[in-house]
């Protein structure tokens, strides 16, 4: 009933992220959390009082709707009001906060009393502003973003009207279909790969950690009292993550983390292929860790950054969504796979089926070495620019940008 329940949240995910590519923010962030905000607390009633599946998958369903909204619109959100220096520690903090929510559960009810007012006082992305024409409201909300007077408000305000422009040049209209065409379809594949290797590279194993340690050999205590200390490695790991993403840029960051993990998985596939004792047992919980540990140091934040920056801002919202689909689409096709797998019943693969999540990781990490480039450090207008020059993915982190770049491509187009 579990992986049921999982499926039908990613369907109202689905659901709520096709809605949300259509709109485009046409509200803007803020009055589009308003109208969400309280759904998950009406969503929760159901599976918490279910008494059948039909109950589970109607809770299930308006959870996953609003869980949509927040997928989609906090990367986007924190990417636009942050400067590029803390862009990535922002990102890394919409991370963090998945974390605290699974210690904070039980209160989940009273959240929106704590939030509507944090929305309200909330400045409005000066991007989403300045695209709707509103460029008086865009000042305003940078100086409310930045302590460093008018000067540097109205400086701000001409670089984002300058990178609207020179995106209006190169996809006039923004209309869907330019999320898979010219640079932009590199874009968008980065953002789906990327967040759909949060599912492949942890497949099996992240959403059915209890079950894995007792299919490992762990009593049923001791598989819940591990699950309850991953929860504080996600927050201890997500903090330190930090140190590792702000200094060391995306791209090195998480090809060492596919590394890591892909050779974690390994070892506990080969480890499951021997004579099980309880021994063995915690040896693999102890390793299963371990590529927890490199899951949540790299690819965990990672993923939330690269999305949240690589795309152009006219199209964030609908590559976002288009990104956070295809993370939905892998987590219904890993719901269904995964329980017959792991089952000793029926698959009988138990913990062999890492060797599944070692084979996806290979791939990945070949994927990121020709296809991932560095953004970090980038304004969007530069990376603009450097999609626009069709450079190979490792050339982004040294590549030198001239004045009159932008301006030969409004001229070229």
């Amino acid at each position: 009933m579990a992986d049921r329940a999982r499926s039908c949240q990613s369907i109202g995910q689905h659901l709520r992220n096709l809605y949300q590519r259509l709109l485009d923010r046409e509200m803007g962030p803020q009055k589009d959390l308003f109208r969400y905000i309280g759904l998950p607390d009406r969503g929760s009633f159901h599976p918490f009082f279910a008494k059948n599946i039909q109950v589970l998958f109607v809770g299930g369903l308006l959870c996953g709707l609003a869980w949509g909204v927040f997928t989609t619109l906090a990367p986007a959100y924190a990417s636009e009001v942050a400067p590029v220096v803390l862009r990535s520690y922002l990102e890394t903090y919409v991370v963090l906060c998945w974390g605290i929510g699974q210690f904070v559960a039980t209160v989940q009810w009273v959240w929106p009393v704590i939030i509507v007012p944090a929305l309200i006082v909330a400045p409005g992305s000066p991007w989403w502003l300045v695209c709707k024409g509103r460029i008086i409201e865009a000042e305003k909300s940078i100086k409310r973003l930045s302590s460093q007077g008018p000067d540097h408000a109205k400086m701000s305000i001409s670089l984002i009207i300058e990178t609207t422009k020179l995106e209006m040049a190169m996809t006039e209209g923004a209309p869907f279909i330019d999320c898979v065409r010219g640079t932009n379809a590199w874009c968008t594949e980065i953002g789906c790969i990327v967040w759909t290797s949060q599912v492949l590279s942890s497949f099996a194993i992240t959403s059915y950690a209890t079950y894995f340690y007792e299919q490992a050999g762990l009593a049923t205590s001791d598989a819940y009292k591990m699950s309850v200390g991953q929860s504080g490695l996600h927050f201890l790991c997500t903090l330190l993550s930090v140190l590792i993403t702000g200094n060391f840029g995306s791209r090195p960051v998480l090809f060492c983390g596919y590394i890591g993990m892909g050779t974690s998985t390994l070892i506990l596939g080969i480890m499951a292929c021997v004579h099980q004792t309880s021994v063995l047992g915690y040896g693999e919980s102890a390793m299963y860790l371990l590529w927890y540990v490199f899951y949540e140091l790299t690819l965990g934040p990672l993923a939330f950054i690269i999305v949240g920056e690589i795309s152009s801002t006219r199209l964030r919202s609908k590559s976002i969504s288009l990104a956070r689909n295809a993370y939905n689409v892998a987590n219904v096709f890993s719901s269904s796979v995964v329980p017959y797998t792991l089952n000793p019943t029926e698959g009988k693969w138990k913990g062999k089926t890492t060797f599944l999540a070692a084979g996806f990781t290979v791939i990945l990490t070949i994927w990121a070495y020709f296809r991932l480039p560095e953004s970090q450090g980038r304004t969007y207008e530069e990376l603009d620019i450097l999609f626009s020059k069709n450079l190979k993915a490792w050339e982004f982190m040294n590549a030198q940008i001239d004045d009159d770049a932008a301006e030969h491509i409004t001229k070229k187009d």
